[in-house]
């Protein structure tokens, strides 16, 4: 009898141990994850291999209302409007809205700022196992600090994809700057004053 109620105690304390460890490893699991998932976002020149539609093109507005906050973050943004100036590999629309775009599950969604000048890789594949990602490379302005993250000219990605790059991708950009309203205004006036002298001495001969 005695033995009996020995082993039915021993099953109980085996059996409270056994949920405590399990409670334990349940508390312990979710740090564990987070820490293996600060993964790098995908890396853009591999991915422009296999993805099914790659964009390049300036970022003209960032909202709030997403993941990463404009207001909050700086000017950083996951919600852009882009302005497509290229699309080397699939089809995009002359002005795209891109929100909250995942990159790989154990890494952050693509976030840029007003200005900036980036090419996107959608729907690509990456890492051993392969995985589905999206990816990001900035042409110009300041890149996302996150781990991965890569910059490329115009150019080295039409290569990359053994694609002719563009004329305008070979060039330096110059910046587009106004003339001063009064320099404008001397330099009409002279070119104006210089066809009446030559018209005069035309009609004097």
């Amino acid at each position: 009898m005695n033995a009996n109620r020995s082993a039915s105690r021993a099953g109980v304390v085996r059996g409270l141990l056994a949920t405590a460890i399990a409670v334990g490893a349940l508390a312990v699991s979710p740090l564990q994850a987070a820490a293996e998932c600060d993964g790098p976002v995908p890396s853009f020149r591999d991915a422009l291999a296999t993805a099914k539609r790659v964009v390049i093109g300036d970022v003209i507005a960032v909202r709030d209302g997403g993941v990463v906050e404009a207001a909050a973050n700086d000017g950083w943004s996951s919600r852009i409007t882009l302005r497509v100036r290229y699309t080397p590999v699939g089809k995009a629309e002359p002005t795209m809205e891109v929100s909250d775009l995942p990159t790989q599950p154990c890494a952050g969604v693509v976030q840029a700022r007003k200005g900036d000048r980036i090419a996107l890789a959608f729907d690509a594949t990456d890492f051993s196992p392969p995985i589905e990602v999206n990816t990001v490379a900035w042409i110009r302005g300041t890149p996302w600090d996150y781990f991965g993250v890569e910059t490329i000219t115009v150019a080295e990605a039409f290569r990359l994809l053994d694609l002719t790059p563009p004329d305008t991708a070979t060039l330096p950009e110059q910046p587009t700057q106004e003339l001063p309203v009064g320099l404008f205004v001397a330099l009409a006036t002279g070119a104006l004053a210089g066809g009446l002298a030559w018209r005069r001495s035309r009609l004097a001969k």
